[in-house]
């Protein structure tokens, strides 16, 4: 029998896990529906689009070993850890994806001088469906190179009358943890890291350049700096939150239900919030949203709901 700790979050797992997979599918829709148009894709359309795919597959996994713990008599536990080593891979995936749009955004909006540089924001288009299938070939390498490293233990209580879970341990091996969380996490964090300070700096530099401009022409628009800037900075913290909640769990030796459920409640997180910063930072994907709450007003107003003031 299951805990009720336990219990009550499959329900926020369901909740959460719907409003994922609706969101991360929109993103799908609309871009697909501009391909199917003959519109062509932008990198910043493909990394959304893969991000949108990466999503809802970890959704998936993340329900199915959800379930699985849930009812752990009913599949073996290399079925179980398989699961779980599916879902981390996504993980992995989805770090170096935010890492490739932060380096986008980097490569767009920022000037250099380098001759790599200015190489790589000249072909950026051009190399996007290498670098994502490296980052995917590389993150479920990296992941499942491990598999005979990485166990999850389900720990149960006995009683009188059934035994109910408890809590998990999970076992890995240090020197794998190590590698595995360098590679997969702390890398593209760090460039995504690198890719805001620079951006940062050429705004600062950009906003200095227009305050001592004393020639009368019009002053640039910062908006789409400022916009790039804010879905980094949004990103590197969901992604340093789920890092964080990632190495807590792991690096304990005994985790109790309540810090397994918190890492794994950050885990269904991810996907959620990284589609809700896909969106805000699209104005296609933010215009789609606006079209629909337009549409729901309008068809309120004709049914009578709507309250006159």
């Amino acid at each position: 029998m299951i805990s009720t700790k336990l219990s009550i979050f499959g329900a926020f797992v369901l909740i959460e896990s719907a409003t994922g997979l609706i969101l991360n599918t929109v993103i799908i829709v609309c871009n697909f529906k501009d391909w199917v148009k003959g519109s062509r894709l932008q990198p910043s359309d493909q990394i959304h689009v893969t991000m949108g795919l990466a999503n809802i597959f970890q959704q998936c996994t993340a329900i199915a070993g959800f379930f699985m713990v849930w009812n752990p008599h009913l599949f073996a536990n290399h079925v179980i850890n398989m699961t779980f080593m599916v879902m981390y891979s996504f993980l992995l995936f989805s770090f170096w994806l935010n890492t490739c749009l932060c380096a986008y955004y980097l490569t767009c909006i920022a000037n250099f001088n380098h001759r790599l540089f200015t190489w790589l924001k000249t072909n950026f288009s051009v190399i996007t469906p290498k670098l994502i299938l490296v980052a995917a070939v590389g993150s479920f390498i990296l992941n499942f190179s491990g598999i005979e490293k990485f166990r999850i233990e389900l720990i149960t209580e006995n009683s009188t009358t059934d035994s109910r879970i408890t809590s998990f341990k999970i076992h890995a091996d240090p020197l794998y943890s190590m590698i595995a969380t360098c590679l997969g996490c702390f890398l593209p964090f760090t460039v995504s890291s690198l890719c805001l300070g620079y951006m940062v700096m050429c705004i600062l530099r950009h906003v200095w350049r227009i305050m001592n401009n004393d020639s009368g022409f019009t002053r640039p628009n910062l908006q789409a700096h400022i916009r790039a800037a804010r879905t980094m900075v949004l990103l590197i913290m969901l992604s340093l939150s789920l890092m964080l909640a990632q190495t807590f769990n792991v690096g304990s030796s005994n985790n109790g239900l309540d810090i397994t459920i918190l890492s794994v409640f950050t885990t269904l997180l991810f996907p959620s919030g990284l589609a809700f910063i896909v969106i805000q930072a699209s104005t296609k994907l933010r215009q789609v949203f606006q079209l629909q709450g337009c549409l729901g007003n309008v068809c309120i107003r004709k049914l009578g709901l709507h309250t006159e003031s």
